[in-house]
């Protein structure tokens, strides 16, 4: 059975009178390799900001892993532990079921923590059909996600892709922000919430 992606953590050497960096912490959840290069790459661009304040940790599970109970469990203390949580697909038109449970599992302990959400698509791969089939984009349904949870969100297709360039410059800003005041704590997540995002994803 493949297993998640080890832990990949960017460690900088500490030196005398400079303050020990802050944890980042990322998860990434991808399809398949290429979405897992895409997201990689954002990765790589992120460190560059953040540093030297933050040091960035790493966590990847790709999406056929989240079908195992217990897999899916580690993955969900990853996404709730998170700053900033990558989902990668190969298109934006649906998510497999398993995808979609590990996203609400998480979503009510997320809710007023401030996380950056992050979506990458590759929209060339989508076929004739299913552009015609007029299914719910999952893009939509993410960005209703980010707004239950009061999330920064950003997505590389439809009409987020303008704000999507700016990624570099706003999570810095925000995670700066997180830690220079007391963050808010977490609204009470209501029952409807993941009806709400369910049935607007369907």
């Amino acid at each position: 059975m493949e297993t998640a992606i080890t832990d990949q953590t960017i460690r900088r050497p500490a030196h005398a009178g400079q303050r020990s960096p802050h944890p980042c912490r990322v998860i990434l959840v991808y399809e398949d390799l290429p979405s897992a290069m895409r997201a990689q790459d954002v990765i790589f661009r992120l460190t560059a900001e953040l540093k030297p304040k933050f040091e960035l940790h790493n966590e990847a599970w790709k999406f056929e892993l989240l079908r195992f109970p217990q897999l899916m469990e580690e993955a969900r203390f990853d996404a709730i532990e998170a700053d900033i949580i990558i989902i990668s697909a190969r298109n934006e038109f649906e998510f497999p079921a398993p995808v979609i449970n590990w996203i609400e599992s998480w979503l009510p302990d997320q809710v007023g923590r401030q996380c950056s959400l992050i979506a990458l698509f590759n929209r060339e791969v989508a076929t004739a059909e299913e552009v015609e089939s007029g299914t719910q984009f999952a893009s939509e349904y993410l960005q209703r996600i980010a707004e239950i949870a009061g999330m920064e969100f950003f997505c590389n297709a439809g009409s987020h892709e303008r704000r999507f360039n700016g990624f570099t410059r706003a999570i810095p800003a925000l995670q700066a922000r997180r830690r220079e005041s007391s963050a808010p704590g977490p609204a009470r997540f209501q029952p409807e919430m993941r009806a709400y995002a369910v049935n607007g994803s369907r």
